[in-house]
């Protein structure tokens, strides 16, 4: 549950940016951590699409990642 309440908040917050984006409002700044969140999701999307990860590394190392968020 806790994977599925983060990805809504980025979701939210990405949302967010796109609509202040075609406003032409500037952007507002990201914490390094939620910078390296993002880059490490997405990395993991893209092994887990190659077929590099099994659906469950995939979420295993998910789970992980997004709990590293307050550790950081």
């Amino acid at each position: 549950m806790k994977v599925i309440n983060e990805l809504k908040k980025d979701y939210a917050f990405n949302m967010a940016t796109l609509k202040q984006r075609s406003n032409s409002t500037s952007q507002p700044p990201r914490n390094k951590k939620y910078i390296y969140r993002n880059q490490r999701i997405i990395d993991l999307m893209n092994r887990y699409e190659k077929g590099s990860l099994t659906l469950e590394e995939y979420f295993n190392k998910i789970s992980k990642t997004i709990d590293q968020k307050s550790k950081l």
